[in-house]
């Protein structure tokens, strides 16, 4: 039997070898597992973008804000104004009469009235400064359709 004759060197070769095998065997068996469970991931990652693309993103957006508002308002016009009325005047006027004896005051009763018309034009100019804040509250959802995007 001369097959055990051989030299050490010999031996470890063959045991290098038959581990290298082994080793080759497992490693390819991992890498064909992982090749399965990849293969099953993408199945199901393609069913998660399937389903993605039939559902809908709904985020409901709420403002709450002061608005300060400052401004001036310029309101020009001119208005005509009519005026009738009646004065009525009731007076005694002295007046001095001159005579060559002398000059002696008369007192002679004025009793009268006097119309007046007039339309005078008023022109109003106005300038009118406002400055508040103004409270928004506002609240609104926001729907997107995932279908109706580039996605």
């Amino acid at each position: 039997m001369k097959v055990f004759n051989r030299t050490l060197d010999y031996w470890l070769l063959w045991v290098l070898v038959i581990v290298s095998v082994a080793l080759n065997v497992y490693i390819i068996n991992f890498l064909r597992e992982a090749q399965r469970q990849i293969g099953i991931a993408a199945g199901n990652a393609s069913v998660g973008v399937g389903l993605l693309a039939d559902s809908a993103i709904d985020y409901p957006v709420e403002i709450h804000e002061q608005l300060p508002v400052s401004m001036t308002i310029v309101y020009q016009d001119q208005i005509t104004v009519p005026i009738s009325v009646t004065l009525p005047i009731s007076t005694e006027v002295t007046v001095p009469l001159r005579t060559p004896l002398g000059i002696f005051p008369i007192v002679v009763p004025v009793i009268t009235s006097f119309p007046v018309r007039l339309n005078p034009v008023i022109p109003i100019s106005i300038e009118l400064p406002i400055s508040t804040t103004v409270p928004v509250d506002v609240a609104f959802p926001i729907h997107v359709n995932i279908r109706d995007t580039p996605f």
